[in-house]
């Protein structure tokens, strides 16, 4: 079914267009911006990547001397029971990071029954 009223600003949208282009100026200069632009992003990105680069370089000693340091103090034993069976037996929780895992355990058992969660774990 056809309408019989036809607005006019449709009509005027979808008209042709009064006059053509001349030349092509407009794209030129429209080409001419986006090349500048791209220019301008490329550079801005290669000097951002750039200085994410110097900066992991500059601060990959300190953050490797810290990682070692964690490391070795966190594998530190905490009883000295040598090297028997009863080493092998211990070994998972005679350490600092073991004290530490336990630790966090019972304080997330705890909060999960004061707070009302049942859970064994």
């Amino acid at each position: 079914m056809m309408a019989d009223y036809h607005d006019p600003i449709l009509k005027e949208l979808f008209a042709e267009p009064l006059m053509e282009p001349a030349d092509d100026t407009f794209v030129d200069e429209v080409m001419t911006q986006t090349r500048s632009r791209m220019f301008w992003l490329l550079a801005s990105l290669a000097t951002v990547a750039l200085l994410l680069v110097l900066t992991a370089w500059v601060f990959s000693g300190p953050v490797l001397q810290f990682t070692k340091l964690l490391t070795e103090a966190l594998t530190t034993s905490l009883f000295d029971v040598g090297d028997g069976w009863l080493a092998w037996i211990l070994l998972p929780v005679n350490s600092v990071a073991g004290l530490l895992v336990i630790s966090a355990k019972i304080a997330r058992m705890t909060w999960k029954r004061i707070f009302g969660f049942k859970t064994l774990f």
